[in-house]
């Protein structure tokens, strides 16, 4: 479980084919604590680390890579299939008991990918419009939560197929929002209350 709170940009270091899916390498740089079989929320999809390398350490900087392996339904359901070497991702801890937890729950099972249609740059913030498979818009209301590339966001308007939200500079330094460009893909998992409710009513 996750609170859709990015802890730091990683990096793309290597990309080889699994099977019938694909072994992704990230730097995550220096990380405490994390072993082999954890958990790391990347860009909003939970994945499991299968090992961790030393790359290299300096005055400034340890390069930690981590190996984590992507099977076609997840690539299916990400855009995970269209990453290339150099793309930057969104890295999460796992939470732990008694942590804070800043945003939403935030499982890190993408429902769908969207797309990014309007990228509106203002004097204190950004404002994003995102495009997403209609048949969920019964999960989203206004000012409601969204995790998008697993960052925890408010919606601030939503329609048919799009909803929007606000961004602050904080999180546009921070995330992968910050340097993606109108029709660049992104993950989005709805909120775990708004489906919850969504099946008690049949829908």
């Amino acid at each position: 479980m996750f609170s859709g709170i990015v802890q730091r940009l990683g990096t793309v270091k290597k990309i080889k084919k699994f099977g019938e899916g694909k072994r992704f390498y990230i730097d995550i740089e220096k990380q405490k604590n994390l072993r082999s079989s954890y958990s790391i929320c990347i860009s909003g999809c939970c994945l499991t680390v299968t090992k961790i390398k030393k790359e290299r350490t300096d005055a400034k900087r340890q390069s930690f890579v981590a190996t984590f392996d992507v099977m076609p339904e997840t690539l299916s359901k990400t855009y995970f299939s269209s990453l290339k070497e150099g793309d930057k991702v969104n890295i999460e801890r796992s939470l732990r008991l008694g942590d804070e937890i800043g945003g939403h729950f935030v499982s890190g099972h993408v429902d769908c990918v969207g797309k990014i249609l309007k990228k509106n740059n203002m004097k204190d913030f950004s404002e994003m419009t995102i495009e997403f498979p209609k048949e969920f818009s019964h999960l989203l209301i206004d000012k409601g939560s969204v995790a998008v590339d697993g960052i925890s966001l408010t919606v601030v308007r939503v329609k048919k197929s799009t909803f929007s939200i606000a961004l602050i500079p904080e999180t546009l330094k921070l995330t992968t929002l910050g340097f993606k460009k109108e029709g660049d893909p992104v993950n989005i998992e709805f909120d775990q209350m708004a489906k919850y409710v969504a099946k008690l009513m049949g829908k």
